[in-house]
């Protein structure tokens, strides 16, 4: 399925709508791809890993970590959705949280344009609650209002062409 067929709605730590990538203070980059997360890590990287440069896996599911960057992640069939929260902790007090949060899926439903749903803000909302003393505190309380969804195709012409290919959306969420 082409890039453009999916959707996600990722917010940051503040609740603030997000691009879908977070780079870790050990340059490890999680980012947003169709309904999944990769992890790229220039310095990990091998020619023999199967991985195109710089990528050293990808997340389907599960809760973990790697290098400084924690992970919880959980898939649901509807809409082939999955939920997440990644995070880098502050473990200084002259650190602040690092940390995206969101919901990746297919975007159509018998060929018509379907988008986020409540159904998938509810599965977001019930597994950053399964999974409360493993998560932040801050990401716990995060508002989900300045959320925006986007289309993950236009958002990938948009960065390689240069050019604002996004849409605003008809509804805030």
């Amino acid at each position: 399925m082409a890039l453009g067929n999916w959707t996600a709605l990722v917010i940051d730590q503040d609740g603030k709508s997000h691009r879908g990538d977070l780079t870790s203070p050990l340059e490890v980059t999680i980012s947003v791809y169709k309904n999944w997360l990769t992890i790229e890590d220039k310095v990990a990287w091998r020619p023999t890993s199967g991985y195109t440069p710089t990528v050293v896996g990808d997340v389907f599911s599960g809760r973990f970590h790697y290098q400084d960057v924690h992970f919880v992640v959980q898939r649901d069939d509807y809409q082939q959705s999955m939920y997440f929260a990644v995070w880098v902790p502050a473990y200084h007090d002259d650190e602040q949280l690092l940390a995206m949060v969101g919901i990746a899926a297919y975007a159509y439903k018998e060929n018509d344009y379907c988008g986020i749903d409540a159904i998938q803000q509810a599965g977001l909302l019930q597994m950053l609650k399964e999974n409360r003393h493993y998560l932040p505190q801050q990401l716990l309380e995060v508002s989900f209002s300045e959320g925006r969804e986007f289309n993950q195709g236009l958002r990938y012409l948009s960065e390689h062409l240069g050019v604002d290919l996004e849409q605003e959306p008809e509804d805030e969420l």
